[in-house]
């Protein structure tokens, strides 16, 4: 009897966030739901940071692992870690860069312990803050600042948590923050 061979089977698919809640599906924004479901849909689904991404490809493909790590490792004149190769994949990110900017500007005291509520209380994901931040601009509870688009930009998000995390003498990348 002949072994039938399923060629159906497809790949999982990695997603890549560094967003801890969004990993882990705590407190959605719709929009991060529907992205979910979306990419459910295609198959199974495996959450990864990005530095976990990075692991992954330096043991299934070392030699794609290398050329990337010679390409970040050129863009500063030294040898990197994984940890430092992620972040600055991570930081090169020139709308976040002016997201930054803009929200080192904008942002109170008081919005920053808002901020801080719903990302380390109520674990919104950064959509989720993007959101309620944009709910307040857009009510003027927030003042005079600029809406930004989508209200649910996740680069927004990180930035607006950056920022806040700063007022605190935290870092938005590591716990309570994410």
């Amino acid at each position: 009897m002949s072994e039938q061979i399923n060629n159906d089977k497809q790949e999982p698919i990695i997603f890549v966030t560094d967003d801890r809640f969004l990993r882990e599906r705590r407190n959605l924004d719709p929009v991060d739901e529907q992205m979910m479901r979306e990419v459910a849909q295609v198959g199974e689904v495996i959450m990864m940071s990005l530095a976990e991404s990075l692991e992954a490809m330096k043991e299934e493909d070392p030699e794609k692992f290398t050329e990337f790590q010679k390409q970040q490792e050129s863009q500063v004149g030294g040898a990197l870690t994984i940890a430092e190769i992620a972040e600055l994949a991570s930081g090169g990110d020139e709308r976040k860069q002016i997201y930054d900017e803009y929200v080192a500007l904008a942002l109170t005291e008081r919005q920053a312990t808002q901020i801080r509520v719903w990302r380390t209380r109520w674990y919104y994901s950064w959509r989720g803050i993007a959101r309620a931040a944009f709910g307040r601009v857009i009510s003027k509870e927030w003042g005079a600042w600029r809406l930004w688009y989508p209200p649910t930009n996740q680069v927004m998000g990180m930035s607006l948590c950056d920022r806040a995390a700063r007022y605190f003498g935290e870092n938005y990348q590591k716990p309570p923050w994410n």
